[in-house]
């Protein structure tokens, strides 16, 4: 086993022995904070965490409050206490949101774990193998292609459930439904209908051209804003507000490309007063 390979084992080890996690309803959840903790390393993972959440929900990533469920998890005083957790496809959005070398190897131990769930809900049904890991991986979308990341994660999730259920010489579902009732063959009808609908998306998004902020100029306002979090210490969120405020939006993502001049200016402005010898 080489040095990586280790390196991977070490991870998903301690991702087996510290990430809290409780099936409802047939669906795993695991907790953010403890998953947090991993990645990042930080001594306040649940500040972390809350501060991200602000961001990543500003940025239109709704799903980071809306798909995560209130558990009571076993936390290290031995009281069971209130936390964030989210399920296996939320989760893996959270991850691509925190910059690690260790997401990888946590993506790994998700599907491991995933798999085992499935085959305990759904044993001796046999599946397709489909497409590997790394012909996935070669498809991989830009980061500012939210609908292409999801659909992304979507098909690599099932891929990594596979690889994951070989390993323990079991079949399984290739792409399991959150609900059970639902037939084989109602499933792969669905995810044909879903496939087709996202090849026919940039069309409709071409002939609708969107007066929303491109993805460049999305990206711009992320680097900004980190600038003056660094050189003023100013909260994210606090940043995200004051913009939204002074151009009477109800959130950013109602920021309008039309706008972009006035948004350009207002962040050189404050950059450049940060900036001056206090």
């Amino acid at each position: 086993m080489g040095s990586d390979d280790k390196t991977v084992a070490v991870i998903e080890e301690q991702a087996d022995a510290t990430i809290r996690r409780e099936e409802v309803d047939g669906i795993m959840y695991f907790s953010v904070i403890d998953v947090i903790a991993i990645l990042t390393d930080s001594a306040a993972p649940r500040k972390y965490w809350n501060a991200m959440k602000a961001r990543i929900t500003e940025e239109g990533f709704v799903e980071a409050s809306t798909k995560c469920r209130q558990l009571k998890l076993l936390a290290s005083d031995g009281k069971a206490r209130t936390t964030d957790a989210a399920d296996t496809e939320t989760l893996l959005r959270i991850i691509q949101s925190v910059p690690s070398p260790k997401a990888e190897p946590i993506k790994q131990w998700l599907a491991r774990v995933g798999a085992k769930a499935i085959r305990l809900a759904t044993p001796e049904v046999p599946v397709s193998l489909g497409s590997s890991i790394a012909e996935v991986q070669q498809h991989k979308p830009a980061d500012d292609d939210l609908l292409g990341m999801a659909d992304w994660y979507e098909q690599l999730a099932r891929v990594y459930r596979q690889q994951a259920n070989l390993e323990s010489r079991l079949r399984f579902v290739e792409s399991a439904s959150r609900s059970q009732g639902l037939q084989l063959e109602e499933l792969e009808s669905r995810l044909q209908r879903i496939e087709e609908a996202h090849e026919l998306l940039p069309g409709f998004l071409e002939i609708l051209r969107p007066e929303r902020l491109t993805p460049q100029h999305q990206s711009l306002v992320r680097r900004w804003v980190m600038d003056l979090h660094h050189l003023t210490g100013w909260q994210i969120d606090v940043i995200y507000q004051d913009l939204v405020t002074d151009f009477a939006l109800e959130t950013f993502s109602d920021a309008r490309e039309s706008d972009w001049e006035r948004i350009a200016t207002w962040f050189r402005e404050r950059l450049a007063e940060s900036r001056k010898p206090q």
